[in-house]
């Protein structure tokens, strides 16, 4: 059950929360009741939302900035860090997960309940994750998304047909690390040695090759709406060889992982990507699902189409379904290896980043170029 639920503000003070400006000047006091935001009119804040930075406070009816749980008119569940700050994303609370909207409009911090969230986990009607049995995962590992991926892979891969969702996951587990393992040693041990320039941006194309050539979407059960768990995970995508955008982001992880290449599932309401760090320290969005297309074509490992591979922010967010991810801390603003260095890669098998442009300059020059026409 939930903790005592709190005073519900009205749906106007809820829906407000996305239009409201961020509060310029002001500042904090605490006093015995707890803390206090003077707003720079001099008055308190008082049942109100405010926004300080990128943070959303909420203050009761006396001035006092609420934490914990609280429940809106409409039945929507918040939760307030001990700071004060409002929840976003997957957070650890009593012993138990949830999920709040990460995104800033009307929905914003709102849970997650009774159904999937948009990176593909199970939550019940108390809005907890769960696995395919209905059981809550209890926190075992470090508060975190990484970790969160993790835990989902190790504890929930039963779809109900099995005793032990947890003896199954064993299984599957270790099925998983050979075949990650079988990779690395097949495609990149002893061929694309970690003393070479550019070893990362190498092993990462050598990664989506093989994703391209041996998954494929699963289109039917997709359609008709009757994916199972698999679906979404490691397992589905290296074993099975059939998973959703879920599915290949946890794949792609994986895999990185072993490569020794940072990469990190991102999601949104309707797809799941990665984004990656390579050599130059800097991060690029890269999403296979996209790159191996649906139905039958002539993609596969030497033909990758280098439409989702490497993308800056501003030039994924054009495309539909990629207008907002979270977690969104990762600045993805580099192009050394971007969609131009891709192509000469894939063509010489050399790395030439002397003609990488940014997404910015290519639109630019196509502008100038149709003026001048």
């Amino acid at each position: 059950m939930r903790k005592q639920i709190t005073t519900a503000l009205t749906m106007t003070m809820i829906l407000s929360m996305a239009a409201a400006g961020p509060a310029y000047g002001g500042s904090w006091r605490m006093e015995q009741s707890g803390w206090r935001y003077q707003k720079d009119d001099g008055r308190d804040a008082s049942g109100e939302w405010l926004q300080d930075g990128e943070k959303w406070y909420l203050f009761d009816g006396q001035g006092n900035m609420r934490t914990g749980w609280f429940q809106d008119e409409a039945g929507r569940w918040f939760y307030f860090n001990p700071g004060g700050d409002m929840s976003a994303g997957w957070q650890w609370i009593d012993e138990a997960c949830y999920y709040f909207h990460p995104f800033a409009d009307s929905l914003q911090g709102v849970m997650y309940a009774s159904g999937l969230t948009p990176d593909g986990y199970l939550v019940n009607e108390s809005g907890a994750w769960v696995d395919a049995g209905g059981t809550v995962q209890r926190r075992q590992a470090p508060a975190d998304t990484d970790s969160m991926d993790q835990l989902y892979e190790e504890v929930s891969y039963s779809d109900g047909r099995f005793e032990s969702s947890r003896s199954v996951a064993a299984d599957k587990m270790a099925e998983v690390d050979d075949a990650v393992e079988d990779f690395y040693e097949e495609y990149i041990q002893g061929k694309i040695s970690e003393d070479e320039d550019d070893w990362k941006f190498k092993r990462e194309i050598e990664i989506i090759r093989y994703m391209v050539e041996t998954i494929r979407y699963a289109e039917e059960r997709y359609r008709s709406n009757s994916m199972v768990e698999d679906d979404y995970t490691a397992y589905g995508a290296l074993i099975e060889g059939e998973a959703v955008c879920a599915g290949y982001a946890r794949a792609f992880d994986k895999l990185a992982a072993r490569c020794g290449i940072e990469s990190h599932y991102v999601a949104n309401s309707t797809h799941a990507w990665n984004v990656v760090e390579l050599d130059d320290g800097k991060w690029y969005h890269v999403d296979v699902t996209w790159e191996d297309p649906v139905g039958h074509n002539d993609y596969g490992y030497n033909k990758l189409r280098n439409k989702y591979i490497n993308l800056e922010s501003s030039q994924i967010k054009k495309i539909s379904n990629h207008k907002t991810w979270s977690p969104d801390n990762k600045k993805c603003n580099a192009y050394k290896y971007g969609p131009t260095t891709v192509a000469a890669y894939l063509a010489t098998d050399q790395v030439d980043d002397s003609k990488a442009k940014s997404y910015n300059q290519i639109q630019q020059e196509k502008k100038d170029k149709a003026e001048a026409a």
